[in-house]
């Protein structure tokens, strides 16, 4: 897999926390897209061929996919690239072997969405919303992996 030398392209993004990100000045930001490179440079040869367009729709799950196998292969797991479907890695580990998925719920829609906040404004953390959504990625998950279980080897 041939590796971008920088994590960011120019240009228009489907996500705000991705150009926010790239193009923040202040030292949070800049701090986070520094980070984001380090991680990056890292993570080299085990992302899929759209990871990084992708990463324009979906910042934090390109980016907790990212530091989840980077984090791994730090602490002395060997990690492959998992298929075009399925969990993203197989970890190797002494004679033991798994599979880790890296999910980021979606924020939701309606009342049992997670609302968007304004920054700088204090809240109550809608706990509620946030349950049911990552209960949603758990039970989203388990259904596809029985999906493929019952479809067998391919």
């Amino acid at each position: 897999m041939t590796t971008s030398s920088s994590f960011f392209s120019p240009g228009k993004s489907s996500d705000k926390a991705y150009e926010n990100i790239r193009d923040g000045s202040h030292e949070p930001l800049s701090e986070g897209r520094e980070f984001t490179e380090i991680l990056w440079k890292r993570y080299a040869g085990l992302e899929d061929r759209h990871f990084l367009s992708d990463a324009r729709a979906h910042f934090l799950a390109r980016f907790w996919e990212m530091y989840l196998a980077v984090t791994l292969t730090e602490r002395g797991l060997v990690l492959n690239r998992g298929g075009e479907a399925g969990p993203d890695f197989l970890c190797l580990l002494a004679e033991h072997r798994f599979w880790v998925e890296a999910v980021v719920p979606e924020v939701g829609h309606g009342p049992d969405g997670v609302p968007e906040h304004e920054i700088g404004v204090v809240y109550d953390v809608p706990v509620r919303q946030i349950l049911l959504r990552l209960t949603n990625s758990v039970a989203q998950k388990k259904g596809q992996y029985a999906a493929a279980l019952q479809k067998g080897p391919s």
